[in-house]
Parts: structure tokens; sequence; C-alpha cells
């Protein structure tokens, strides 16, 4: 009876983490000793699934699961960028977002401010700023190279997307494969941060790897791919953000049997 009193049921994507940490983790079962993924951050281990799916918990330990399952996500796939050469992004063949890059470039004119999330490299800032584009470019690591971001219309700022505060002081938003790295909760509470970051009738570009489960790397990457419908879902909660355009692409990179979603959003 005292163990029926335990059993509390989480959310189905905690579960689903959950599962996939299961499923990438260490032959001695020990993530705290693996290298470049969350480096002993959390005892997650003692929040595991029982065999009916439903984790043993303690009320109050609740919150604290979700939590450590947020942590866990943000600094495996934060350490992965921390230490990968993200300057090979540079030579990724990009010419199936041609449309995008216009569809966004349209609504610009020269000196407008855009939002590059998730900038990375800094391959899209650099599209932009050639363009006579303004740009903040947002990433939660140090770039590999801050000189690419030296330029007199572009400024690198660290942070995550979904603490920004700002307020209508974006023209547009690009998030090219950045937010898949972020559990739902996490994806909603963005959305409603470029919602207000930029300006009524700004677009806002996103992509996300294309699936439906969540899982993780080998190399400690966190991935909650989306289908269109689940993208739907996730932006059903968000109010002022209108659909422009949906698209699903093959991977530019032959060697990889993957697709992606493209997102166009417009601020109303």
């Amino acid at each position: 009876k005292e163990r029926e009193e335990k059993i509390i049921t989480l959310p189905s994507q905690a579960i689903r983490i959950a599962n996939a940490m299961e499923e990438n983790k260490p032959k001695n079962g020990n993530w705290r000793n693996r290298p470049n993924q969350g480096g002993g951050l959390l005892g997650i281990y003692n929040f595991w699934p029982n065999s009916n799916g439903s984790p043993i918990l303690k009320k109050q330990n609740i919150q604290s699961f979700a939590d450590q399952q947020r942590i866990f996500t943000e600094r495996s796939t934060s350490n992965y960028y921390n230490t990968a050469n993200r300057d090979d992004y540079l030579d990724i063949d990009l010419s199936h977002l041609n449309q995008y890059y216009r569809a966004v470039m349209d609504s610009l004119k020269p000196g407008d401010h855009l939002l590059d999330v998730g900038s990375s490299s800094g391959r899209d800032t650099l599209f932009f700023a050639r363009h006579g584009i303004r740009v903040t470019a947002l990433d939660s690591v140090e770039p590999t190279d801050i000189n690419t971001f030296k330029q007199d219309n572009t400024t690198f700022q660290r942070g995550k997307i979904q603490n920004l505060n700002a307020k209508n002081q974006y023209y547009a938003a690009w998030a090219s494969a950045v937010l898949h790295h972020l559990t739902d909760k996490d994806i909603k509470s963005s959305l409603a941060v470029l919602r207000n970051a930029v300006k009524k009738g700004g677009k806002i570009y996103l992509s996300f790897r294309l699936g439906t489960e969540v899982y993780f790397e080998d190399n400690g990457r966190f991935y909650n791919p989306q289908t269109i419908e689940s993208f739907k879902m996730l932006l059903q909660d968000i109010d002022g953000l209108k659909t422009l355009d949906y698209s699903i692409d093959n991977d530019p990179q032959k060697s990889r049997e993957m697709q992606w979603l493209n997102i166009l959003l417009e601020v109303n």
C-alpha cells in the first residue's frame, strides 16, 4: 500500500525522456562518469520508472524530477557543442533553405534588426549581415571564433532563448536547428519569448529534425524532433503567432538519412 501511494504519473514526455536516457546510458549504468554527458549533475536514476511506466516518486520530488531532466538535457547538449568543431557547419549546402532566406529577407530592409537563435558557427548570422541586416547572435555556448561576430552590424550575446527578455526589439528571428534540443515545455516558452521579442508582422523561421521520438545521440546531444502535427499542438498554447508555411526536406548531408521540418511564422 505504501508503495502504491508513491506511484505518481508524470507527463508523457518525462517518461519518453527517461526511456531515451535508459537506451543511451553507459554500459555500467552510470551517467556520472560518461564524458560530455552531464558530468555528475544528477541523481536522476533515483527517480527511475518502474515496469508499468510510472516513476516511484514522493510527491515533493515531482518538480525535482522534471527540473533535473531539463538540466540534464540542456547540459548534455551544451557539453557537446562546447567541444565540437562547429566551423564544419559553414560548409553545409543550405540551398534548400533559399525560400526561407528570401521570405525573411523580403520582410526586412538594410539596418533592420534580426535575432539569430542558436547562432553556433555564425553561418546564418554572416548571411544576414552581408545583406546589410543588423544581427544579434544568441547562443548558450561561446562561438569557436568570436571574430565572426565582430563585424560592425553583428553582436554576440550568450544566453538561452527561453530566458531572453526583449519586447518588440527585432524585425525578424531565425532559429535553425536549435529548438529541437529543448523539451516541449521549453519550446513553448521559447515561442512565447520570440513572439514578444519580434515586432508585429515580423517573420520567425524555425527548423526541427523530423520525427516523433525524443532521443540522445551517442555524443550527448538531446533531440526532441517534431512533426507538423506535434508542432501544431505546441503552438496552440501560444497566442499571437500565425503559421505561414510548413515544408519537409531531406538532410543536405547525403550521408545522413534524416529529414527536416521547416516552419515560417508571423507575429500578429
